[in-house]
């Protein structure tokens, strides 16, 4: 491989290693754009187009990526924790965790568990797109 070649690839690297950074931190910053992120990423079709997006809400949701990677998983259950059952609901629907009726039959423990797993699994997602090789 030429030298030239290689110098490119590296600043290839950094170059996408910084949009990865940005994009990382919009997510964690903005639900709205986390969960369309997430739909794009976990979609297994290649054509298919995410949905329109969500529009912002009147209430403001936690970020529950950045309470994870801040303050670890007991501060984010905590937090959780201070929330009522429909503010965890909603923040299972910003997350796309529930679909439609079925968030209103889920107890409150299974909510705690499945947002806390979901913030758990997108900081890991977005901490393996930070590494390098």
């Amino acid at each position: 491989m030429l030298e030239t070649d290689l110098s490119s690839l590296k600043a290839i690297q950094t170059k996408l290693q910084n949009l990865v950074a940005v994009v990382v931190a919009k997510a964690t910053e903005d639900p709205v754009f986390a969960h369309e992120l997430g739909e794009v990423l976990l979609s297994e079709s290649l054509k298919k187009k995410p949905s329109k997006p969500l529009g912002k809400s009147k209430k403001s949701h936690l970020n529950t990526v950045s309470i994870l990677h801040n303050n670890g998983e007991n501060g984010l259950t905590a937090e959780l924790e201070m929330q009522t059952d429909d503010e965890l609901r909603r923040l299972a629907r910003a997350g796309g965790l529930f679909k439609g009726r079925e968030i209103k039959s889920i107890q409150r423990a299974e909510l705690l568990k499945e947002i806390l797993s979901s913030a758990k699994r997108r900081l890991t997602q977005g901490e393996s797109f930070l590494k390098s090789s």
